[in-house]
């Protein structure tokens, strides 16, 4: 499962299961692509605020997303790299390892929306922004050139959750619509004498469409009152589709056999806090 590093990795979702004005949640873990840090707040007997921000190991470690290796260091060189025009046979790729995403979203939303029921339901509707770069070196046999891709995105989205709890366990699902604006930037490539992907050097501009279902699972391991800590396992799938045709447009690092490249699945795990 290939991923897009510049273009987007959804993390593990929101979902706090609030029960009553004033509990508040805090859950922190390690996806397959990120660290993460999220919360809920249950501001009146109805309503509750939630926030969540990811960054992915390279921002703080030689890490990467685990089902996207395009994220290693890759020495070996591409030969012959035909797409080019004029084609030359001595064209290398060398990556430099500098991929860094970060994301920041909040929402506000309804929270145990059916009482009377054993399964508690949630609506939350919210925004967020993500940025992401990442430097690679071009080299062929007479010049070299580095190159920067930048990704800057926003992200609207619908997400309902549903769940049921247990003495020892807790579990349910969520699933987010969301609709995404990016704005991405890649430089061209300037090798003897030629200026190749002459169009990258501008900004590629494209709305999509994105469809996230997501399972969690938490083990209560502590219990003092009306506080608890969970040790929870989380996974969840993406399905992106952009609003644009990428007909006769290739990207190193973001578009390829006219096709969006982002990150599929993650998992994830973690501490829960609830008080």
């Amino acid at each position: 499962m290939q991923a897009c590093s510049t273009m987007y990795i959804p993390s593990s979702k929101s979902a706090p299961l609030l029960g009553k004005t004033g509990e508040t949640q805090i859950e922190a873990g390690m996806s397959t692509n990120s660290v993460y840090l999220s919360g809920g707040y249950a501001f009146s007997e109805k309503y509750a605020l939630t926030v969540h921000g990811n960054m992915s190991f390279r921002n703080f470690s030689k890490g990467y997303d685990y089902f996207n290796r395009d994220g290693e260091p890759v020495s070996a060189p591409l030969v012959p790299y035909k797409p080019l025009i004029p084609p030359i046979d001595w064209f290398y790729f060398i990556e430099s390892s500098a991929f860094k995403h970060r994301y920041l979203e909040g929402s506000v939303g309804r929270y145990n929306m059916t009482p009377s029921s054993k399964w508690k339901t949630e609506l939350f509707t919210g925004a967020g922004y993500g940025y992401a770069v990442e430097e690679n070196f071009f080299r062929t046999a007479n010049s070299s050139e580095t190159g920067v891709y930048k990704n800057k995105y926003w992200l609207g989205f619908v997400q309902g959750n549903i769940g049921k709890s247990r003495k020892i366990l807790e579990h349910g699902f969520s699933l987010r619509l969301a609709f995404s604006g990016f704005c991405f930037s890649t430089p061209s490539v300037i090798a003897d004498g030629y200026t190749y992907y002459p169009y990258l050097n501008k900004d590629l501009k494209f709305n999509n469409i994105h469809v996230e279902p997501h399972a969690f699972l938490r083990f209560k391991v502590l219990k003092a009152g009306e506080n608890s800590i969970y040790c929870f396992v989380n996974g969840g799938f993406s399905y992106s589709q952009p609003l644009k045709s990428f007909s006769g447009i290739y990207l190193p690092h973001g578009i390829e056999r006219e096709k969006l490249r982002y990150t599929v699945f993650n998992l994830s795990t973690g501490i829960s806090y609830r008080f």
